[in-house]
């Protein structure tokens, strides 16, 4: 109301590294590297085994590296299997910081805006929309899980629980929650194979990601989604009992709905278009490993993960081609900018 611009930002990038991401790294540094994270700027050790072999045991800064990364929402592990690494996660309690690192700053964004429009109990109702997707689709994920894999209890290896792809010192609740967590945030760090999960696991995953990660999302991206989806129904609404639509006092015209369009279509067309040529080229389908109804879910995860600035991978399809290199990494470009630039095209 009294001011013309967005703010400068320099002074919101400064504030928000010295402020908050450096404190709070610090503070999770310290706490995993207690736990057990490897935290060195030595050189690989060299061990001697039982059988009388050399064993390189690779070591490195990877607490203070992995605190920026789950709070940052990166993902990218300093290690190749990622959060599953002993040396990267080494227990129950290391697994439970870095899950409440990924859901901390996303999480509290709502209640922040809240403060900020000076409407607090309209940040506490985007929160708990929010928390309420994550809790319905964490239940229906560990609902799989416990249930047991069909086809290995038909063969009498396993049942009970589907423990394939998953750390046994942390099991299936833990590893459910770290999937769940990392595909509503951008962040794409995982403990266990995302592409052992059972089918009903790897389609809530999968939805995620593919509705714009507005369930908590990245930093700041997951406010924007669910605030999109608050302008298309509180329009949708107004509509309905013949009044002006509106929402924080401020008018919805057509010019907000159109980049709320913009914003909520961007992720899934590009998403559908790029899983369109994958399935219809044939050199492109040749990165497939499974065939039938996985594979196409592998299809779709790829380029829902590129989408949302993700990361996470069904490990089934080689994307170490051009089609999947290239592609990804422009879907990934064009997603953040016709995400990105609707909201501020109204100022």
């Amino acid at each position: 109301k009294n001011t013309v611009s967005i703010g400068n930002f320099w002074v919101d990038l400064t504030r928000s590294l010295l402020y908050l991401l450096l404190p709070l790294a610090i503070i999770w540094a310290l706490l995993i590297a207690s736990q057990g994270v490897v935290q060195s700027l030595g050189p690989y050790a060299q061990a001697h085994t039982i059988e009388g072999g050399e064993q390189t045991i690779a070591l490195g800064p990877t607490a203070s590296q992995v605190a920026i990364k789950f709070l940052g929402t990166n993902g990218g592990g300093f290690f190749n299997a990622n959060s599953a690494h002993p040396f990267e996660n080494p227990t129950l309690l290391t697994d439970f910081f870095q899950i409440l690192a990924m859901l901390l700053i996303s999480a509290s964004l709502p209640l922040a805006f809240g403060w900020m429009i000076k409407n607090e109990p309209q940040g506490k109702a985007i929160f708990a929309s929010m928390l309420v997707l994550f809790l319905m689709g964490l239940s229906i994920a560990l609902w799989a899980e416990t249930q047991g894999n069909p086809l290995l209890e038909n063969l009498g290896v396993a049942g009970g629980e589907n423990l394939e792809g998953k750390e046994v010192r942390f099991g299936i609740v833990p590893s459910v929650l770290f999937a769940e967590a990392t595909t509503v945030t951008s962040c794409g760090g995982v403990d266990s194979m995302h592409d052992s999960l059972m089918p009903l696991t790897g389609l809530v995953l999968l939805f995620n990601m593919a509705i714009g990660e507005v369930i908590f999302g990245g930093l700041g991206v997951g406010l924007i989604g669910m605030l999109f989806y608050a302008i298309m129904t509180m329009f949708l609404a107004g509509l309905m009992i013949g009044r002006t639509p509106e929402l924080f006092g401020k008018k919805l015209e057509p010019f907000e709905m159109i980049m709320a369009v913009v914003g909520l279509l961007a992720p899934a067309v590009t998403l559908l278009i790029l899983a369109g040529l994958a399935v219809s080229l044939p050199w492109a389908l040749s990165s497939l490993s499974n065939a039938g109804p996985h594979g196409l879910s592998e299809l779709l995860y790829a380029f829902a993960s590129a989408c949302g600035n993700n990361g996470s991978a069904f490990a089934g399809l080689n994307a170490n081609t051009v089609f999947r290199d290239d592609p990804a990494q422009y879907d990934s470009a064009w997603e953040c900018w016709w995400e990105g630039l609707p909201p501020f095209c109204p100022l």
